[in-house]
């Protein structure tokens, strides 16, 4: 099994949290799993692969996760929830992309 097995899919597994943290209201319980879950794939990436691959794995964590939140923060008012949250009526969202 790849060195890189474990980091990657620790990694993947704070991704989903953190996109499912904007899509299901748990009160910070899915963001605190994605800080764990990042935190974990950077020191198994630091065990397995040793200071290098560490700290390139560090440095990706660094700026992956910061560009996945940008994004799903962006897309956030498009979803269901985000709607309902912002109270955006269904008519003005679907019409959003066709406004000069």
């Amino acid at each position: 099994m790849s060195v890189l097995f474990w980091p990657v899919f620790l990694l993947l597994l704070a991704v989903a949290f953190v996109l499912l943290e904007l899509m299901v209201p748990s009160g910070g319980a899915l963001s605190f799993l994605a800080a764990v879950s990042a935190i974990a794939s950077v020191v198994v990436a630091f065990m397995n692969g040793g200071p290098v691959v560490g700290t390139a794995w560090m440095g990706l964590s660094g700026v992956l996760l910061p560009l996945v939140i940008g994004l799903a923060i962006r897309l956030w008012p498009h979803t269901r929830f985000g709607r309902h949250l912002f109270n955006i009526p269904e008519s003005r969202a679907e019409n959003r992309g066709t406004e000069p």
